[in-house]
Order: structure tokens, then C-alpha cells, then sequence
């Protein structure tokens, strides 16, 4: 008899699965909406000074998602219009980051922006 219990809360299981399935492939929350919204969209992330340098931050939240390394010369707003309008467009962030610093302008002495480093005794230098 337990068997039997079983197999039916089974099916009555797998019968309520499908029709969960069936009424999301149903639902669309974009039905009914305009491919192309009237009013203007606001851009979702923004560029900003911090510290002298320019960073890009999403504008709601303030919250930094870049900040170009020091080898990278950003000294122009307009040097990020390409990076904002990826980023505003939807693309992805880590994409959009790499294509930009692809591109990007770049220090042509890199060595002075890296860190001097003079080795301490170590065992293997001893020797």
C-alpha cells in the first residue's frame, strides 16, 4: 500500500512540474511592451573623479566597477565614451573593460609605474 502511496504522490509531483513549466514558458513580463521604450533611458554606470583619477561608477549606487591602471594614459573624458557606451549598452562588464584597455592609449615608459623592488638577503642570493 506505501508503494502505492508513493506513486502517486510521485505522479501528482511530476504532473505539477509540468504545469509549472507550462505557465512560465506562458509568462513574459516583457508582453505587451514596445521594443524600444518612448521615454530615454538613463545611463546605468558614469564616469567620476576619484582621487585624481577617473573611475567609472554605476550611477545609482556610486559603486566603482573600474579604474584604469596607471599604465593606461586616461587624461580625457572622451577617452571612456567608447567603455561607457559598452557598459550602458548591456554588454558584459569584463568584456567591455578588455576591449577598452585594448585600445587604450598606454604610458610609453611603463617602468616608471612599476613598483622598485630591491631583494633583501634571501637564502638563495647567500650562496
Amino acid at each position: 500500500m506505501s508503494s502505492t502511496l508513493t506513486a502517486r504522490w510521485a505522479a501528482a509531483g511530476a504532473a505539477w512540474a509540468e504545469m509549472m513549466q507550462i505557465g512560465m514558458a506562458a509568462f513574459c513580463p516583457n508582453q505587451g511592451l514596445a521594443a524600444e521604450p518612448t521615454r530615454q533611458r538613463t545611463a546605468r554606470y558614469g564616469l567620476r573623479r576619484q582621487n585624481g583619477r577617473f573611475a567609472v561608477a554605476e550611477v545609482t549606487t556610486g559603486v566603482v566597477i573600474y579604474t584604469p591602471p596607471d599604465f593606461i594614459l586616461a587624461t580625457d573624458e572622451n577617452e571612456f565614451a567608447p567603455l561607457l557606451a559598452a557598459l550602458n549598452s548591456g554588454s558584459d562588464r569584463i568584456e567591455a573593460v578588455m576591449a577598452y584597455e585594448a585600445d587604450a592609449t598606454r604610458c610609453p615608459d611603463k617602468s616608471r609605474n612599476l613598483q622598485r623592488y630591491t631583494p633583501s638577503r634571501s637564502p638563495s642570493a647567500a650562496k
